[in-house]
């Protein structure tokens, strides 16, 4: 009990001194919240762990259904009305073969709805369908969903075509407003582009901004001249890279 409590602790700490209180800087806190939880699941009583592993079950065949769902939107138009809003966030999704991903689609999900059937029972038969059920929806939705996350959030020909529109300039720093830690590291691992904050002080000669459907930096356009552009997605989920010149 110690342990997990002063991991925790700990954690909570780290993230609090080191960076914004964002979901991804809290990843470091699930570990020893997870041990904590972990103690207190041999003690519950006979209800609460069949309700805990009653949840889980219909939990996990829930979201297995809405996974399959979007992947019938995705390859084959039904439901319509789902299928209109994947085709307004990627129009211009490539056709591919879709055999491969669903048999190990089937597959995952036959093993998925075993579940029940197949754990034990005991006092840890709720936290193993829990975990046991969270890997296989991820595998599942991994399986027929990463062709079409690869095509709507993946930086590197943003990356790519930003390169190439830079080569032959001459600048001595570019200077960033609305791009995240995400789109840093994709600009930086792709294409080893840096920039620096438009607060610094640093007189850059280039300006890279990123935008959404719904937000946008706020800069000085007076001082700016727009040289090139590139967008992803499409409808709520659009995403607009900028990149200017100081007049």
């Amino acid at each position: 009990m110690t342990l997990p409590i002063l991991a925790s602790i700990l954690a909570i700490l780290f993230t609090a001194l080191t960076g914004s209180i964002r979901p991804a800087n809290m990843l470091p806190i699930l570990p020893p919240l997870c041990l904590l939880a972990a103690l207190g699941v041999e003690s519950l009583r006979r209800g609460a762990a069949n309700a805990f592993d009653w949840f889980g079950v219909m939990t996990f065949s829930f979201f297995g259904l809405l996974v399959w769902l979007g992947w019938s939107a995705l390859h084959f138009g039904w439901p319509p009305g789902l299928a209109r809003q994947v085709a307004r966030i990627a129009p211009d999704f490539p056709e591919e073969s879709i055999i491969g991903g669903a048999a190990v689609g089937f597959i995952l999900s036959a093993a998925l709805l075993a579940l029940p059937i197949v754990t034990r029972r005991g006092p840890m038969r709720g936290a193993t369908n829990w975990a046991l059920g969270l890997t296989l929806l991820w595998c599942l939705a991994v399986t027929l969903w990463q062709p079409w996350f690869a095509y709507t959030k993946n930086y590197q020909p943003v990356a790519s075509e930003l390169a190439k529109a830079l080569d032959g300039r001459n600048y001595n720093c570019i200077k960033r407003a609305g791009i995240g830690d995400t789109q840093r590291a994709a600009l930086d691992y792709f294409s080893g582009i840096r920039t620096v904050s438009y607060r610094s002080q640093e007189q850059c000669d280039l300006l890279l901004t990123y935008a959404t459907a719904n937000s946008s930096p706020n800069i000085t356009k007076d001082e700016w001249n727009p040289i090139w552009q590139r967008r992803l997605g499409g409808g709520r989920k659009t995403e607009i890279f900028k990149l200017y010149q100081r007049n």
